[in-house]
């Protein structure tokens, strides 16, 4: 499981954000998770209209990932039709930047506060088939009030 933060995060602030619940998910499961960190904090991905170091560096961010998966299969025995991806923010965009790599490095995705970009601004293929995915948006959390 890679677990891909958002703009301005790293990996160790995305652990955190998320509670370590992948982890322990991990442990109950037996998976291994990752949380890798992006170049300068942001990952390089289809956006045209996104200017931050990893974009107009042209990082190479679908290789690192690849390497990665890689060196897991290598390293821990992972199975590599078994790589899933959860992304929030920037990291969404770049796990549905790796969902439409031909062949995608990843089995399925889920993206949390990400929206498609529009094909006018995305450089990602739009003619392979993608891995499926879930997209999901904010949560917002009922208070129970007292009426007197």
């Amino acid at each position: 499981m890679l677990v891909l933060h958002g703009s301005t995060m790293d990996g160790e602030m995305m652990r955190v954000a998320t509670g370590y619940e992948f982890e322990s998910l991990a442990d109950r499961n037996n998976f291994a998770v990752f949380y890798p960190d992006a170049y300068k904090r942001n990952w390089n991905d289809c956006r045209i209209d996104v200017r931050v170091a990893a974009r107009l560096e042209n990082i190479d961010d679908i290789g690192f990932i690849r390497a990665l998966v890689t060196a897991a299969v290598s390293k821990f025995g992972t199975d590599p039709n078994r790589v899933f991806a959860a992304g929030l923010s920037n990291g969404g965009h770049m796990a549905m930047t790796l969902a439409t790599q031909s062949p995608s490095p990843v089995a399925a995705i889920a993206v949390f506060a990400a929206s498609l970009p529009t094909p006018d601004n995305s450089t990602c293929p739009k003619d392979t088939p993608t891995p499926p995915i879930m997209l999901t948006g904010p949560t917002i959390h009922s208070v129970p009030i007292k009426v007197a």
